[in-house]
């Protein structure tokens, strides 16, 4: 496991070398609220330098609430009913070449009255768990698949008939088909060249399950950097994309005919130096061997797992791929079984756990900080996990099951604090409230002259 800046990160005399060039005029400086989306503010090169750097700057915090329509935003007395205070993270900043002449960074979030980190952030809270981790002896390395489906329209056409009829990019395919894969190369491999060039450690891009239907590998990382690049993997293709007449779409379950999107995610314990992968042993662990700490783990993920689903099922939609396709009953396996959790290979002779629960819609921030504080339970009470593929974890089947039990749950509240919880326990009722309030054509369909 290795600390190695990726290219495209930027040294600060670096941008200032660019910036003096006009190679960069711009610095794009972004936060990621609760489903992954970059929000921030374009700032001229000489004023971020000059200005922004020592500063900061500001930005409302309602910002972590997403916007429904109108109405109020529930859990913004969390964020203090103001302002909060942007830093920019310096050793984030990157080329950004989807971007004409830009450069990007990751900012943290502060309170705006103690100047402490914002709780309820994503990048704050997943830092919080990595924190937890290291004071108990671990690093973690994660690696990342990502399904996104790619459209031959552009957006704004398939907006317009409130994207009704989407026309897959491609007619047919299937797994690793590189003739399809071929024909969207100007795109997939544009994306490719720009990510890697902005920092993002990409493995890949293949034809998955079905005819447009594609993944982004992103390779072994920090886990901090892969919810990074998973957030500007998204940004870089939904730009890119209408240059070519196309859309791209992360949701979980497109339409119930086509199938639907995951984010596989790999995740394994390492010593604090990054040499011995603490995963790795020789105790029998289902058709394989691992260590105890990795049985300890997974037990703990687990057990926890049906409490924290709204962190890798964040949307109403997310629900509709576990329904269709019987994904509500999960169980583990080694590889070569079929199941939503694994214990595979991992690098450096050790193990790594495999998740295919998440959907496309994933926001990688929250995901890892739940799986982190649930497998951190699991290392504290040694927890056993069920027995191989016997005894399937049943979970929520629609986010408002999901979010009532994470309103309940002990755990969650211990380990995030109740002010997060709650924060986000309102949050993702809004957005159920929201679904509940829309009349659909399913409905209009089935009951408008029959009932």
């Amino acid at each position: 496991m290795a600390d190695e800046q990726a290219p495209g990160i930027l040294a600060l005399p670096e941008l200032n070398g660019k910036i003096e060039s006009g190679e960069i005029d711009t610095v794009l400086a972004v936060v990621p609220d609760l489903f992954g989306r970059l929000l921030g503010r374009h700032i001229p090169g000489i004023r971020f330098l000059e200005e922004t750097t020592k500063q900061g700057f500001w930005l409302p915090g309602a910002l972590f609430v997403p916007q429904l329509g109108t109405g109020s935003r529930p859990g913004a007395a969390v964020t203090s009913g103001g302002d909060i205070r942007c830093r920019p993270l310096l050793e984030t900043l990157r080329l950004a070449p989807w971007l004409d002449r830009t450069a990007l960074v990751f900012c943290q979030s502060l309170e705006a009255t103690t100047g402490q980190p914002l709780a309820v952030a994503p990048r704050s809270l997943l830092q919080t768990q990595l924190d937890r981790l290291a004071e108990a002896g671990y690093r973690a390395q994660a690696g990342a698949s990502l399904d996104f489906y790619i459209f031959n329209e552009a957006p704004g056409s398939l907006r317009a008939r409130a994207y009704q009829g989407p026309l897959p990019a491609e007619a047919f395919g299937g797994p690793a088909d590189s003739l399809p894969a071929g024909r969207l190369e100007p795109l997939l491999a544009n994306a490719r060249r720009y990510l890697l060039r902005g920092g993002v450690a990409v493995a890949h891009s293949q034809g998955t399950a079905a005819p447009g239907q594609y993944s982004l590998g992103l390779a072994p990382a920090g886990v901090m950097a892969l919810a990074d690049g998973q957030a500007l993997a998204k940004q870089c293709l939904k730009l890119l994309a209408p240059q070519y007449g196309q859309a791209v779409s992360f949701m979980a379950q497109v339409t119930a005919e086509m199938a639907g999107s995951v984010a596989a995610l790999r995740l394994s314990l390492w010593s604090p130096a990054g040499r011995r992968n603490r995963f790795g042993g020789e105790e029998v662990l289902g058709p394989g061997r691992a260590s105890d700490e990795c049985r300890w783990f997974l037990g703990g993920w687990l057990r926890h797992l049906p409490a924290l689903m709204p962190f890798f099922a964040p949307t109403v939609n997310s629900y509709k791929r576990y329904v269709l396709g019987d994904g509500w009953r999960v169980a583990w396996s080694g590889r070569g079984y079929p199941a939503g959790v694994r214990v595979v290979e991992g690098p450096g002779r050790g193990a790594e756990l495999e998740s295919w629960l998440a959907g496309a819609d994933v926001n990688l921030y929250l995901a890892y900080a739940a799986w982190i504080a649930a497998g951190l339970d699991g290392l504290a009470h040694k927890t056993e996990p069920p027995d191989l593929l016997a005894e399937p974890v049943l979970l929520p089947t629609s986010l408002a099951m999901a979010v009532d039990a994470l309103a309940g749950s002990d755990f969650a509240r211990q380990a995030f604090g109740d002010a997060v919880v709650d924060f986000y326990v309102a949050v993702f009722r809004q957005e159920q409230a929201a679904y509940e309030l829309a009349v659909t054509d399913w409905e209009r369909g089935r009951y408008f002259e029959q009932i």
